[in-house]
């Protein structure tokens, strides 16, 4: 179960991360105009999750993160590269950080979650309460992690929910 809420944090925050790059980015891959680092920091501050990455954002290896997001038969897979390897002790502290979040997030209401979590985590928070599994594993230079359900239901949001992540960061 632990290893469960720390998979589920982690794929929040890093799927609020990819989201807010996306929309910082270039606009003609972004839905949005474009933001500033200071902005993209802002906004990371107003979400439980996100803001365990607000303390990494001015590092070297930050930047260089990068993602891919692959349906499966009955879920997802998501793959976070660290481009620069200097910053994977960092990237540990930040996973540990998204353990330490879900601890706390494991005990709120939908109601609480909806106050305290940014739409795309929200949306992360909604597969796992349709009944979706998910595991992460740390990589040599990132991280993996899987987003899996045997209801069919499910399995078409979690579907939804990586092709709006795909669309965001410009993977389409």
């Amino acid at each position: 179960m632990k290893k469960f809420r720390i998979a589920l944090m982690f794929g929040l925050g890093v799927l609020a991360l990819v989201s807010l790059l996306a929309w910082a980015g270039d606009e003609k891959q972004a839905d949005h105009p474009q933001m500033s680092k200071e902005q993209m920091k802002a906004e990371f501050s107003k979400c439980y999750m996100c803001k365990n990455m607000v303390p990494y954002m001015d590092k070297a290896w930050y930047p260089t993160l990068s993602w891919e997001i692959y349906n499966t038969k009955n879920g997802m897979v998501m793959i976070e590269h660290v481009g620069d390897n200097s910053g994977m002790a960092e990237y540990k502290t930040l996973f540990a950080a998204f353990e330490k979040a879900s601890n706390d997030a494991r005990k709120w209401s939908d109601a609480e979650a909806k106050k305290q979590l940014c739409e795309h985590c929200q949306g992360m928070f909604s597969l796992m309460r349709a009944g979706a599994v998910d595991d992460w594993a740390l990589t040599k230079d990132g991280s993996v992690g899987v987003i899996v359900s045997d209801k069919p239901e499910t399995v078409k949001l979690i579907h939804a929910q990586a092709d709006q992540a795909r669309k965001m960061m410009g993977l389409e």
